[in-house]
């Protein structure tokens, strides 16, 4: 605007009375003090569009046993929360059952990192009966980039969610395996054990921890 303005609101409340007259390839706009449109610039050094970067998938370095689905191959089914949602997807050309799977993604720079973490260290921790485990890399359709992962569907929702189990001795026991196999095994520290991070299969009556985006290796 023509003047340094304290807040942002009111730079907010002249764009909306410009937004629809103004072109896809206008990048920057000056309103005089009055909220009057002064100029536009369509000059690509006035983009300040954030992109968030996806790698490709040679620069990920995946173990050899991790497979790919393309995002085009999944249908949402339901959404968790925030950046996690329930996917189906036939995990051949053979198959005709759909595998449920929940599919984590990012599309905001600040969670890059704790993302980026999170699937590389799960994608490379060896199997483990109490570990949800890791399933595949999800890429795009155009260059092939990774955008996200998925790991398991475990139904019956987590123990902060479903409260009507009783907790039993054995998922303790569980609890503290998988938690000394982290910490004594791979050097791994695990920062939010809790209910929301908890699953119990029905299908084998185990408890298995999900959610790894505050492992810490030391």
């Amino acid at each position: 605007m023509y003047e340094e303005q304290e807040s942002e609101d009111t730079a907010v409340r002249h764009l909306k009375k410009h937004i629809d007259s103004l072109g896809p390839d206008v990048h920057a706009i000056h309103l005089s003090q009055h909220g009057e449109l002064n100029s536009v610039s369509t000059k690509p050094e006035d983009d300040r569009t954030v992109c968030v970067y996806y790698p490709p998938l040679r620069d990920v370095q995946s173990p050899e046993h991790v497979n790919t689905v393309l995002r085009s191959d999944l249908l949402e089914l339901d959404r968790f929360g925030p950046n996690v949602d329930l996917v189906s997807y036939l995990p051949n050309g053979d198959a005709t059952e759909p595998k449920k799977a929940a599919f984590k993604y990012y599309f905001l720079l600040q969670f890059l990192h704790t993302f980026w973490h999170e699937m590389n260290v799960w994608m490379r921790l060896p199997a483990h009966p109490h570990i949800v485990p890791f399933d595949r890399l999800v890429l795009d359709e155009l260059r092939g980039c990774v955008i996200g992962f998925t790991s398991l569907y475990i139904p019956g929702g987590t123990l902060s969610e479903n409260k009507s189990r009783v907790f039993k001795l054995e998922w303790l026991r569980q609890l503290t395996s998988v938690a000394d196999d982290l910490n004594f095994k791979y050097g791994i520290a695990h920062q939010d054990i809790s209910a929301r991070n908890l699953l119990i299969d029905p299908k084998t009556d185990a408890l298995d921890v999900v959610r790894l985006q505050l492992l810490r290796a030391d």
